[in-house]
């Protein structure tokens, strides 16, 4: 099941969704880029400064450039592929327990009492669902497997969250924070 196809469906006791993610901290996503921005940065660079010391293909060096940026392209491409291929189906379901992240056999339990924090962010390219509990952080990333490079930024990766779950969060004693203006699909919980 993709995100695009993806529905909160009500269970006996809360809500359960199911999507394509990639289980990531937002720092681990956030050095790749940078690593990859490095590295398709670097290659071009340094060849550019040796071509220059040799200046052999002073005429060409305009193609030269393209070529050259262009590899940094195709490692963007060869990155965001890498991710789209390591995405698993995870079903995360909310109840008045707390919540449970299952992953083929393994089931990871979040009670109310051990998360610090939740985010659910439906409408980016960081549309995740994000948990701060006393086990640690846990994020999955759901839009870097199932966005395409053509989607049209105002449909949502994930469903809105419903009403009825938002009550169901602020009954277990979270405070909910007001998205930011240009995050209308953002939704934080704290204590």
């Amino acid at each position: 099941m993709s995100a695009q196809t993806s529905e909160w469906t009500p269970t006996g006791t809360g809500f359960a969704i199911e999507f394509t993610s990639i289980r990531m901290s937002m720092a681990r996503l956030t050095l790749g880029i940078i690593g990859v921005i490095l590295i398709a940065a670097a290659v071009p660079t340094v060849l550019l400064i040796l071509l220059d010391l040799v200046d052999v293909l002073t005429a060409h060096r305009r193609v030269l450039v393209l070529v050259l940026y262009g590899f940094g392209v195709v490692a963007a491409f060869v990155f965001i592929l890498l991710f789209r291929r390591s995405g698993r189906v995870r079903r995360v379901e909310f109840s008045q327990a707390g919540i449970a992240i299952t992953d083929g056999t393994d089931r990871l339990e979040h009670p109310w009492h051990e998360v610090s924090r939740l985010t659910i962010r439906t409408d980016s390219d960081y549309a995740r669902i994000g948990i701060r509990s006393a086990r640690g952080p846990l994020t999955l990333m759901a839009a870097v497997h199932t966005m395409s490079l053509s989607a049209a930024s105002d449909r949502p990766v994930l469903p809105p969250v419903p009403d009825e779950l938002r009550a169901l969060i602020r009954g277990a004693g979270f405070a909910e924070t007001a998205p930011p203006m240009r995050a209308p699909g953002c939704w934080r919980y704290g204590r």
